[in-house]
């Protein structure tokens, strides 16, 4: 009996693809909460979901108008906000640029 390995390349791509629209919508959020003008530009910072930033991260930033995107806690932020996607916890610091 041959057991066949499936390739879960595609999934993963979608799980990613998934959870940067997440992301996108939780920034979206967090900037309308922070009283951010529609065309301010911001500095993100994140912690959890690295392998999605890892893949995603210039459509994030492109996205939410982010002119910089730091893994790590971010001094100075206007706005922190820890979102639960699924049972996967991150989260997001803003600041305006």
């Amino acid at each position: 009996v041959e057991i066949l390995a499936m390739d879960n390349t595609q999934d993963e791509y979608l799980d990613k693809k998934y959870f940067s629209r997440e992301i996108i919508r939780a920034i979206q959020e967090g900037r309308k909460k922070a009283g951010f003008n529609v065309e301010d530009r911001i500095v993100l910072g994140y912690t959890g979901k690295e392998d999605v930033f890892a893949v995603h991260q210039d459509e994030i930033a492109r996205e939410v108008l982010a002119t910089e995107v730091t893994e790590g806690e971010l001094g100075g932020a206007e706005y922190t906000n820890t979102v639960d996607i699924d049972g996967s916890t991150y989260t997001l610091w803003l600041k305006r640029a």
